[in-house]
């Protein structure tokens, strides 16, 4: 059961396996493309995500990539996460809504690597990410806009 309050008597979206397939291209050695389509997620929903970017040393141990991204989704998915069914809408209170197959979110992205040696990096990283379409429009959205960051210690054996 949900832990917030805001989504009462909308049930629980189990966790399922999401099968995937990605690919990543760099077609010089600053800019590169990201993407991946991935099935499984809610009740077998299908989303694409396509990305680009550029990345520049700043000096012999730093490395700054910026980037962005965009995610689309089917129906079945943006139904899942962001819609709100006839059962739903009579426990919870929100009206129906249905959304339609579409845009998910776009995110930006920055990040800065140092490089501690050829095998070990430090990565930190800043992601705004904005909910757009139906899911932006969903009754169940109560902040369209989140920042996320994260920091990474990497090794290569």
């Amino acid at each position: 059961a949900s832990r917030s309050d805001a989504l009462r008597g909308m049930g629980d979206v189990d966790a399922e396996a999401e099968a995937g397939v990605f690919f990543n291209h760099a077609p010089t050695r600053d800019i590169f493309l990201t993407s991946s389509l991935r099935y499984g997620a809610g009740d077998g929903g299908v989303v694409l995500d396509l990305g680009a970017g550029y990345a520049t040393a700043l000096a012999p141990a730093w490395r700054l990539a910026v980037g962005g991204a965009v995610s689309v989704a089917d129906a079945s998915y943006l139904q899942t996460f962001f819609g709100v069914d006839t059962a739903q809408s009579a426990s919870s209170g929100y009206a129906e809504y249905r959304p339609g197959a579409g845009l998910r979110d776009a995110r930006a992205n920055l990040a800065l690597t140092y490089l501690f040696n050829r095998h070990t990096s430090l990565t930190t990283g800043l992601t705004v990410s904005a909910l757009q379409g139906d899911a932006r429009d969903s009754p169940l959205v109560r902040q369209a806009t989140t920042t996320s960051g994260v920091m990474v210690l990497s090794h290569a054996f």
